[in-house]
């Protein structure tokens, strides 16, 4: 047997359960936490982490097109 027909093998350290109630848990954080309550609980939609400093944008469409608003 050629070393193009072996399986690659490795070792890995995995979790034995996924939690699925602590993903759900990350998740609605994630979501409700993107909810801004002076903005009528407007949705930021768009996020930019990487810039210097960090932002998020509100985007909206109405009948005239695509608006938006940085915070």
């Amino acid at each position: 047997m050629s070393d193009l027909d072996k399986p690659l093998q490795y070792e890995a350290e995995v979790p034995a359960t996924l939690d699925l109630a602590e993903m759900a848990e990350l998740t609605i954080r994630g979501i409700t936490n993107r909810i801004d309550p002076a903005k009528d609980h407007m949705m930021y939609t768009r996020d930019n982490f990487y810039a210097d400093p960090p932002h998020m944008h509100f985007l909206w469409a109405n009948g005239q097109g695509i608006h938006g608003d940085r915070h």
